[in-house]
């Protein structure tokens, strides 16, 4: 019953607005509301009722072209999901294809990009349809609209699932074009009842292949029917735009044959129209001298063959501060830094930082500055998403009048733990390491251990290597490097581990009377070194000479070699502690052959 009720109270509104509609376009044809009116009593094409053509939107809306024209719309050559490639000269097409935006703000800008060429382009009796720009990914409807005003849209279509209403049903649907325009993200309702279906073209914004729309038009609806359209004589405001704290531009639609427009504004409390201009030759114009906080109303009509035409609909509008376009954000040594285009009408800015982009904001700084542009954020911390958005203020008769907030913009100082860690023996109690230096790092923490209970400490530098003393000959060490700015510190890179050895002794090998020569530098902090030999480089190597002691320079002559052969060599220092020989890796190998 709620939804016959609604059915009965939509088309009577329709019908009302119609009457006035046709005042201008008036002649003797009938309108395709009325002929709808007539059809929507047949059964099959009742509202709520079940549809003459079953879960095909398209067949359905096709029926509905015989109805009103005699001609079918179902051999008409479907290119894609929104667009056609007309067979006959029955139809014609005007398109407009929206990118995909993940920004519910970009969104609604689309919404009254639709509703502005709905406006231009489409008359009662038009076939819209409408889906994924991308014809790969099938997604589309079909609806006739059935009546078409500066306040709403209404359609008739079949096959279009919402909640509480069966797919099949013939349904005539209205989508209020304010609701739509300020959230096509999702239906209005009321008492759990939609009173605006802005779905119905809202969801189609939301597809990550774009969206497409068309209208196609009955070629000869108008030797048929009265058109019905808004784009002939009445005017209609696509847009209004703060140009200062104290003036609105007001944007309309061109009339085709207007020589002259007239615009008038007035308080929204005041039932006094005041006269903006009735000369105006463009499409557009800036209203001055009007009152910061307070909130006006817009409407404009066109000059046709010298005859004033009706007054669009009224468009409102605060006034206040312009809101700030693009916030700029960079981020350095100082902190995260906030820029936006300057104003002189203005007297402030207030800046709010949340770490959500959709609500949380909270006041960070208020910049009473007349030409306030800039602010650098000190307060945050590394690897955390800031938003901002700015509000600008003027302050008018003792009181203050806030502006629209900026967009979000967001930053965020990055400093990543460094990279490639490397450790190396340094001496008989010491360990170095070095890493790759992190982005935006004015230092760095590192954290030496061992598994022995307590033997822990941190190390600060700004260096990216390190040499770490005083550690145990023979312990296994575990090591952490992480970043550090006045921000915060990173976390902790991978670890990496050394057991502290002597360092790694560098060979040569020579041929010297008939016998093997094994040259090499002494070792800082060794207490000695072991020579190793072996008959083949994988071969198996035994100790030939032990030498203690740390000499400035190291050789050894293997006498026990004979002509004709190959020897190789590889030498280890060692460091002997508490009666145990603690042993450095084993030199590279060296070979020389006896001659």
């Amino acid at each position: 019953m709620k939804k016959i009720i609604s059915l009965v109270l939509s088309l009577i509104i329709a019908f009302s607005c119609l009457s006035v509609s046709e005042a201008v376009y008036a002649n003797s044809n009938p309108t395709v509301e009325s002929a709808l009116g007539t059809l929507f009593t047949e059964q099959g094409f009742i509202p709520w009722q079940a549809s003459a053509v079953q879960y095909n939107c398209f067949g359905f809306i096709s029926k509905i072209c015989e109805k009103l024209y005699g001609v079918s719309y179902y051999y008409e050559q479907q290119n894609g999901n929104y667009s056609f490639n007309h067979t006959t000269d029955y139809f014609t097409v005007s398109e407009s294809v929206y990118p995909y935006s993940a920004d519910s703000e970009v969104r609604k800008q689309y919404a009254q990009q639709i509703k502005d060429w709905i406006f231009a382009n489409a008359a009662v009796g038009d076939i819209m349809q409408y889906g994924s720009a991308d014809a790969a990914y099938s997604k589309k409807h079909t609806v006739l609209i059935t009546h078409l005003d500066e306040a709403m849209i209404q359609v008739v279509h079949a096959n279009y699932e919402t909640p509480g209403i069966p797919a099949s049903a013939c349904r005539v649907d209205t989508i209020y074009w304010d609701s739509f325009v300020s959230n096509p993200d999702a239906n209005a309702t009321s008492n759990g009842t939609i009173t605006s279906l802005n779905l119905l073209l809202g969801s189609g914004l939301k597809m990550t292949q774009g969206f497409g729309i068309s209208l196609n038009r009955y070629s000869f609806l108008e030797s048929k029917y009265t058109l019905q359209s808004l784009s002939s004589t009445t005017c209609s405001i696509k847009k209004t735009e703060r140009m200062s704290t104290t003036s609105i531009k007001v944007v309309w639609n061109t009339v085709s044959g207007a020589t002259a427009y007239g615009l008038e504004y007035r308080e929204i409390n005041s039932n006094s129209w005041l006269s903006a201009s009735d000369c105006i030759t463009e499409d557009n114009y800036t209203v001055s001298n009007l009152t910061a906080g307070l909130t006006y109303s817009f409407r404009v009509r066109a000059l046709v063959n010298g005859v004033w035409c009706d007054y669009s609909t009224e468009y409102t509008k605060s006034c206040l501060p312009p809101k700030p376009g693009k916030v700029t954000v960079t981020y350095g040594e100082q902190g995260i830094s906030l820029s936006w285009a300057k104003r002189s009408d203005i007297t402030g800015c207030v800046v709010y930082r949340s770490l959500n982009k959709d609500d949380g904001y909270e006041a960070v700084a208020d910049l009473n500055v007349k030409n306030a542009s800039s602010y650098t954020d000190s307060a945050v911390n590394v690897n955390t998403t800031y938003y901002y958005k700015i509000q600008r203020y003027v302050i008018s008769n003792n009181s203050r009048v806030d502006g629209e907030p900026s967009s979000a913009a967001s930053a965020q100082i990055q400093l990543c733990a460094p990279t490639d860690i490397k450790a190396y023996n340094a001496g008989r109690d010491s360990i170095k390491l070095s890493w790759t230096p992190a982005q935006n790092a004015q230092g760095y923490t590192i954290a030496c251990f061992s598994k022995k209970a307590n033997d822990i400490r941190y190390i600060d530098v700004t260096d990216t290597s390190c040499v770490i003393n005083d550690l145990v000959c023979g312990r296994k060490y575990y090591f952490t490097v992480a970043s550090r700015s006045s921000f915060g510190v990173s976390g902790a890179s991978d670890t990496v581990s050394l057991k502290v050895k002597p360092k790694k002794v560098s060979i040569s090998t020579s041929c010297a009377s008939s016998k093997a020569r094994v040259t090499f530098k002494k070792t800082e902090d060794v207490d000695g070194y072991v020579i190793y030999r072996a008959y083949s480089r994988n071969g198996k190597y035994k100790a030939v000479k032990t030498i203690k002691g740390n000499k400035a320079k190291v050789s050894f002559v293997d006498k026990k070699t004979y002509k004709g052969n190959r020897y190789y060599y590889k030498v280890k220092s060692y460091i002997s502690k508490n009666g145990k020989r603690y042993m450095s890796d084993a030199s590279a190998v060296k070979s020389v052959k006896i001659k």
